[in-house]
């Protein structure tokens, strides 16, 4: 398994031989790896526990205490196992291409997972999008903001030795295992001839389990290898029982950290080892952490609950295998990396391929920089893994898609798009999440264009879908005119700015203009929404305004305020029919509620506080009231719009979510409920409907198809039966072409 592997395949004349098996189980599975809720989401408790607004608990807490990370986070347990494709057998040579190198990465985390429980997660970087070694390097050192251990995967042996050299002196985040010292695990189990017992990763996921477990950070030392295998000459017993010698192995391991002071860990030294001793009879139950003596569900507020809930778990997802497997045989079965030669040969030969022997055609990504996370701004990227988590719960729970997590601490538009670049090639889609405007607008558009994958930021058109969905549905059940109403918008925020620079036609002239600005632009126009008002800190914008502005804000104010309203926050909701908040806790006061027009909306967005409590809101005549929250009604929340989009984007391999898929969206949203079913606490259906990623999957598979967007033409009922059965039986069987 592994770079050993590769090293032969280049002297061999006759290619390998698939193993029918093997490939049999890859195409039924379409892979063998998948992402899996440590908490089952059933009801909106467990939701805004898992979710918004609980979750803005263990972010605040990883604010104040970085190392708070590992104990309300997966993050300890999550190893990312990264290429450069240099040491892959057919690198260099005419077609080669990327995704060949999915498959032994696949298959190297799925062993990873089933010996050791380590959540491992594949990545290929863009080596073409590298120029230099070090751009290498920053890529991968980049994600250690969600992965405590970086194994390099299939680099060449000289290239991987260079990595070294280059960070032998840098303070590091991670525990870093080369691929040179996987090839010398390889040639020491050959001298000892113990390679037929023993493969190479059987020894590295030992290595990285203890790595992971002391919380080591920095190279894995040489002399840690010289002491294994030392230890292998002095225990024949290793040889009959491999439990029995992963936790020996373990033990030698653990020990070393500790005598040289290297772990970095609050438990001792014998906790360490007994909690993987433990994993050889409990599974992953002997990763949880007690409850509290004195816990209880009751009588705590949800951030309390949530935190309890977070630090049991340690994080809210982990990596499972699709394929069922006795013993370690099996797995050794599964994971042979000469099998794997003859499968990327396949890829090699027909790239379309990978999305049916991997798991690329659900795998996908949710990145942030940390710098919007909910409502509480700039708190650093490892602060936004818990939502990072708690978004790919409901991507999974929703939409069966399998969501990794991608915490990128780096500010510069530039950088951060370079970044994503080089890390994209074994996902499918992208979805951006709590970056900041207006930089999101920079990054989403720029990926766009490089990338041909779906790339979505949530943040804005997520919401924006939704705020449609729910305006529609205002409109019938109040029988206001679109034309006639007033719109007051609270907020400069990314969501803020997608949603209203919907009233006015966008031109096309303006090539600044972010792509998604022009969808919600189009999906109001076709409202017939005309009077809207920005207002931000210093009330409302509009042309030529002197103060406080902006490139965005001077394009909004030539697209909204049709009449050159002045003043605050408070004078602008006079007579407003329908105001939006994406702004701030407490922005929207009583007495200002009492001066809107009758029956208002009110859609109060900012999380975990909005604008305004929907009970006070009620009481000074607001007629619907919103809120983005999930222990309230009428939450407007992406997750309505984000689970259904994906799936149908990917389920019909879709090059980008363009402005008629959004569009559809948001009438599947809308329309799901029947008129006589609207009243001013249902307007917007419930986010665990299953109903709801059902009809918008199908929708936006016919949208994606009707404009080119989608790679496959199918019948779209197969996007609704593929979503259907993952939601009554978990499991995702596929598209049939």
């Amino acid at each position: 398994m592994g770079a050993k592997h590769s090293i032969k395949r280049q002297s061999e004349q006759k290619a390998p031989q698939c193993n029918i098996r093997l490939r049999q189980a890859l195409k039924k599975y379409h892979g063998l790896l998948s992402i899996k809720l440590k908490v089952p989401i059933y009801d909106s408790f467990s939701l805004s526990l898992i979710y918004s607004p609980g979750v803005g608990e263990s972010c605040l807490e990883i604010n104040k205490n970085y190392d708070e990370i590992y104990k309300y986070t997966n993050i300890g347990n999550s190893l990312a196992i990264v290429t450069d494709c240099s040491d892959y057998h057919g690198f260099n040579t005419p077609g080669w291409n990327l995704d060949a190198a999915i498959p032994q990465l696949e298959a190297n985390s799925l062993f990873y997972k089933i010996h050791t429980n380590i959540d491992s997660y594949p990545f290929v970087i863009n080596i073409n999008k590298c120029p230099t070694l070090n751009e290498f390097i920053e890529a991968f050192l980049y994600l250690n903001d969600a992965y405590a251990a970086v194994e390099l995967f299939n680099v060449s042996e000289e290239r991987s030795k260079q990595v070294f050299s280059i960070l032998k002196d840098q303070k590091l985040r991670q525990a870093i295992l080369g691929s040179h010292q996987r090839l010398r695990i390889q040639k020491l189990l050959e001298d000892r001839k113990l390679d037929q017992q023993f493969p190479d990763g059987y020894i590295t996921s030992i290595i990285l389990r203890a790595s992971l477990d002391c919380l080591y950070r920095g190279l894995i030392p040489d002399e840690l290898i010289d002491l294994i295998f030392k230890n292998i000459d002095l225990n024949p017993e290793l040889l009959s029982n491999k439990s029995q010698s992963s936790i020996s192995l373990q033990r030698v391991i653990v020990e070393y950290f500790f005598a040289k002071q290297l772990a970095n860990t609050s438990f001792t030294k014998e906790q360490v080892e007994a909690r993987f001793k433990n994993y050889m009879f409990e599974g992953n139950r002997a990763w949880l952490q007690r409850w509290p003596n004195d816990h209880s569900l009751v009588g705590q507020t949800l951030g309390q609950n949530s935190l309890a809930l977070h630090a049991r778990f340690q994080g809210m997802i982990k990596t499972t295998s699709k394929i069922k497997m006795k013993n370690l045989n099996d797995v050794y079965e599964i994971i042979d990396s000469a099998s794997y030669e003859a499968i990327e040969d396949e890829i090699l030969e027909n790239p379309s391929l990978v999305r049916e022997l991997t798991f690329k055609s659900n795998w996908s990504a949710i990145i942030t920089n940390g710098t919007a996370v909910l409502g509480f701004g700039d708190i650093g990227a490892g602060a936004g893994l818990p939502v990072m988590e708690g978004k790919s719960c409901i991507f999974k729970q929703l939409g069966g898609i399998d969501v990794v997590p991608i915490c990128i601490q780096e500010k510069d538009p530039k950088k951060l798009i370079d970044v994503i670049e080089r890390l994209s090639p074994v996902f499918s889609a992208i979805n951006l999440e709590d970056i900041k405007a207006p930089e999101c607008f920079e990054v989403e558009n720029e990926l766009n264009k490089r990338l041909d994958i779906p790339v979505f930021h949530d943040d804005q058109h997520g919401t924006a879908i939704v705020t449609v969905a729910a305006i529609l549905n205002t409109f019938r059940l109040t029988g206001k005119k679109a034309e006639n109403v007033k719109l007051v918008v609270n907020g400069g925020g990314a969501a803020g700015l997608s949603i209203s620079k919907n009233s006015k036609r966008l031109s096309l002239q303006y090539q600044q203009i972010i792509l998604y600005l022009l969808l919600i632009a189009t999906l109001l126009l076709k409202i017939g929404i005309k009077n809207i008002i920005i207002c931000d800190t210093k009330g409302a914008i509009y042309k030529n305004r002197p103060v406080n502005m902006n490139k965005q804000k001077d394009e909004l104010a030539e697209l909204t305020n049709p009449n050159d309203i002045k003043g605050s926050l408070e004078e602008c909701v006079k007579g407003a029919d329908i105001f939006i908040g994406v702004s701030a806790g407490g922005a929207l006061k009583a007495e200002w509620v009492k001066t809107m027009n009758e029956k208002p909306l009110i859609l109060a967005m900012a999380n975990p506080i909005p604008e305004i409590m929907p009970d006070e809101a009620k009481k000074a005549g607001a007629y619907i009231v919103g809120t983005g929250r999930s222990d309230f009604k009428n939450q407007v929340n992406n997750s309505l719009a984000f689970p259904g989009i994906f799936r149908g984007a990917l389920d019909v391999r879709a090059k980008d979510i363009n402005l008629e898929m959004k569009m559809a969206a948001a009438n599947a949203i809308a329309y799901l409920i029947p008129d006589f079913e609207l009243t001013p606490d249902y307007i917007i259906p419930s986010s665990l409907d299953t109903k709801v990623p059902v009809a918008v999957a199908k929708a936006v598979a016919e949208a994606a198809i009707k404009t080119g967007a989608a790679r496959i033409k199918i019948d779209t009922a197969q996007v609704e039966e593929n979503i259907k059965n993952f939601i009554l039986e978990r499991n995702l069987k596929g598209i049939k072409l």
